[in-house]
């Protein structure tokens, strides 16, 4: 099904790039991004695009805002418009032909994992104007264009380490996935060396996918609740499962301090739970860390150092939130503006 989605979208995305074409003649090829200021509606600025998959998405709304301000802060001649495509592709795309349109000079995000987006991204490379992933690992990375992205592998590893030093012997767990895609499948990976094969006293006793959402996991913690009775942990590729693991155990009558759950992502909601007890920790992709490596990739870009053509990965390394720094965490996304 995904297999097909793609290849849909890679007609139409295909059909977009002849559009391009055709009404803007793509002009000739910008190898670094100081070249034709005048193309930014006679602002002066030096505008960029960030492209969000949905700003509903607590970390990407806090990892695209903070970009923005500390790129704007660190470069007053830079402008960066935030655009917000609700987690619909189409919107997505025509976010694509704003910028392609708009007089940008660099476009941030974009690429995602629902569609195959390389004929779209290649327009935009020939224009010289460079496409800069992030989060998702995408046909592309470190070829066609540059991306920012922090290991799903590491990231389930994270947790599952953690998990291995904590649970007790013969501990009973159960595990929520995510969609099936190369991150879950990496974080599912994660787990097993982290914590299956460190732990052979350990037993797995289901797992299921719950794509990423809290309902979805509360239905199935509550159907593993009633098939297994006691469960000692809980393991999920992200903190929204995490979540609604632990508000199944509460209906259910369980003692959430008795059950070790554990997340991935450390959004708000999750640095509460781990606040209140009810959460062991959350692995972390520390926005700053992405906004950082953003800054220096659209520096060298601006500034001539690097061309549209000078494309890599930039790795960051996996953290995590647990009791020991959950305040420092709370604070910054309180300075973001992602909680009160």
């Amino acid at each position: 099904m995904k297999k097909m989605r793609k290849m849909v979208w890679r007609i139409i995305l295909l059909t977009a790039v002849a559009l391009l074409t055709v009404f803007t003649g793509c002009g000739k090829k910008e190898t670094a991004g100081t070249a034709d200021v005048s193309r930014n509606g006679g602002t002066g600025k030096y505008k960029i695009a960030f492209l969000v998959l949905g700003l509903d998405d607590v970390w990407h709304n806090v990892t695209s805002s903070a970009t923005k301000k500390y790129i704007e802060s660190m470069d007053p001649d830079i402008q960066i418009d935030i655009f917000d495509a609700k987690s619909k592709q189409d919107l997505l795309l025509n976010h694509f032909e704003t910028a392609f349109n708009g007089g940008y000079k660099i476009v941030l995000g974009g690429p995602s994992p629902e569609f195959d987006e390389t004929a779209l991204v290649a327009s935009f490379k020939e224009k010289g104007v460079p496409v800069i992933g992030y989060s998702f690992e995408e046909e592309g990375s470190g070829t066609l264009f540059s991306a920012i992205l922090c290991s799903d592998y590491n990231l389930g590893l994270a947790s599952a380490e953690r998990a291995a030093q904590e649970l007790p012997q013969g501990a009973k767990i159960v595990y929520l996935d995510g969609p099936v895609y190369s991150g879950s499948i990496l974080r599912r990976k994660g787990l097993q060396d982290g914590l299956l094969n460190k732990r052979p006293d350990i037993q797995l006793l289901d797992e299921q996918i719950a794509n990423f959402a809290k309902s979805e996991a509360m239905e199935k913690m509550d159907d593993w609740i009633q098939r297994f009775g006691k469960i000692d942990g809980v393991l999920a590729a992200n903190d929204s499962m995490a979540l609604g693991a632990i508000e199944s155990l509460r209906a259910n009558g369980f003692n959430i301090a008795d059950v070790y759950v554990y997340g991935i992502d450390s959004v708000p909601e999750a640095c509460l739970a781990i606040q209140a007890g009810e959460l062991r920790l959350s692995a972390f992709q520390d926005p700053m860390a992405y906004v950082k490596a953003f800054h220096e990739i659209v520096e060298n870009f601006k500034n001539g150092k690097t061309t549209v053509d000078d494309t890599r990965i930039i790795y960051i390394d996996a953290s995590y939130t647990d009791s020991s720094n959950v305040e420092d965490r709370i604070a910054f996304y309180r300075e973001a503006g992602a909680m009160k």
